[in-house]
């Protein structure tokens, strides 16, 4: 675990690269539901698309109110997370206890 938590803290210092740790501390939050993703396309036309995964299929919503729904859920979780460099700190603590 230790070259796994090393290797995230390295990747963070990439410019588009950002990693953000939702400490413990922070509670219930909306993330709980389980795993997403906002996918978004680099064309207009192409309007963005949220992929929910489940224990027995994943479900792609397409609806804007879906992708407000998820794109809020993400904003929240964002704003729960330590900071990035904060985020890198507490990675790099980690590894240390598993050295």
């Amino acid at each position: 675990m230790h070259n796994q938590l090393n290797w995230l803290a390295d990747r963070a210092t990439l410019p588009h690269v950002t990693i953000q740790v939702l400490p413990f501390q922070a509670g219930a939050h909306a993330g709980m539901e389980g795993p997403f993703l906002i996918l978004g396309f680099p064309e207009q036309a192409d309007p963005d698309v949220v992929y929910v995964d489940n224990t027995t299929a994943g479900i792609y919503l397409e609806e804007p109110a879906e992708i407000l729904r998820y794109t809020l859920m993400f904003d929240h979780l964002r704003a729960a997370a330590l900071a990035p460099d904060d985020t890198v700190t507490r990675i790099a603590e980690a590894a240390a206890r598993y050295s």
